[in-house]
């Protein structure tokens, strides 16, 4: 078998996914809203030194199944009735912080901060468009946090480099198409297409 080591996994995803984000946010930028995303990002931004503390002190058994169980609950959210539950419509406020505390702790843990808010905003309501106009910005933001804060712990190391130096061309040209892809997609198809994305990543 060929695998990367489980420690290797979730700084190698963060400078991935870092460099897809940064497409998406030129691509996108005039879609963007940080205004209407800084209770998700200031809650993120609690979250992720502890993701990162709980990184350290996880084995790797544990790492990989933490990182799994995140995937495996956002496609069954996606799957199952709560695709289709509303909330009643609110403001943003603390919930939302709270939400993106959760993400910003899984960010620094395992670079997967995005399940969190993509739920909560699909359940407020939001288009995909509106949804998305607050979700880059977070996740730019968190996993750009979560890369200097797992380079602090010494996690970004020479091998993780090495193989970045091969990932982060493939992820640049994975978020341009997905940029293209998106851009002409209904909510529905939206939400079809990452329902379809997460069963493969199972």
């Amino acid at each position: 078998d060929f695998a990367v080591p489980a420690a290797m996994v979730p700084p190698l995803l963060v400078i991935s996914a870092v460099a897809g984000q940064v497409v998406g946010l030129i691509r996108l930028r005039g879609r963007m809203d940080w205004r209407q995303g800084h209770w998700l990002v200031s809650g993120g931004v609690i979250g992720v030194p502890l993701g990162t503390a709980a990184l350290v002190a996880a084995r790797p058994e544990a790492l990989k199944l933490a990182v799994g169980f995140v995937l495996l609950t956002y496609v069954a959210a996606q799957a199952t009735r709560l695709s289709h539950l509303r909330l009643s419509p609110r403001p943003d406020g603390w919930a939302d912080r709270l939400v993106g505390f959760v993400g910003g702790g899984l960010g620094g843990f395992g670079g997967v901060s995005g399940p969190p808010p993509l739920i909560w905003l699909h359940l407020r309501g939001l288009t995909g468009a509106e949804a998305r106009a607050r979700y880059q910005p977070f996740n730019f933001a968190i996993l750009a946090l979560a890369l200097l804060s797992m380079a602090a712990v010494g996690k970004v190391t020479g091998p993780v480099l090495v193989w970045a130096a091969l990932t982060v061309p493939l992820s640049i040209l994975a978020a341009l198409l997905g940029v293209r892809a998106y851009t002409g997609l209904s909510d529905q198809r939206f939400r079809q297409a990452v329902l379809a994305l997460g069963h493969s990543a199972r």
